[in-house]
């Protein structure tokens, strides 16, 4: 993992496993440039890759996609991908990403 991105997601723990808690995340993983040296502190985005379980009461489907990706945008400070492991339709995406991704919270 990118050591600045590591001191990121370390800084953010707490907040992240919260935020996980609240839209019923099972599993979120970060995949792409942030495990790698080109990452940029500046001006890269973060991927991650989510499996949610059932949308806690009071949180529904769009919540749980769309208002989660609006959240980690706000805790990491800058755009983010969130790409739901289910929703890989192409075999040698899911491969590559199920290959490279790194685990940074589960349920």
């Amino acid at each position: 993992m990118n050591p600045a991105f590591q001191t990121k997601l370390d800084q953010v723990r707490p907040q992240l496993s919260s935020l996980c808690t609240r839209f019923g995340v099972q599993r979120l993983s970060v995949f792409g440039s942030a495990l790698s040296l080109t990452w940029e502190p500046a001006k890269s985005d973060v991927d991650f890759l989510v499996e949610f379980g059932p949308p806690p009461p009071g949180v529904d489907l769009f919540a749980q996609q769309f208002v989660m990706q609006v959240e980690l945008e706000k805790l990491f400070g800058r755009h983010v991908d969130l790409v739901e492991r289910d929703a890989i339709r192409k075999p040698h995406f899911r491969d590559a990403v199920d290959r490279s991704a790194r685990e940074v919270y589960a349920a």
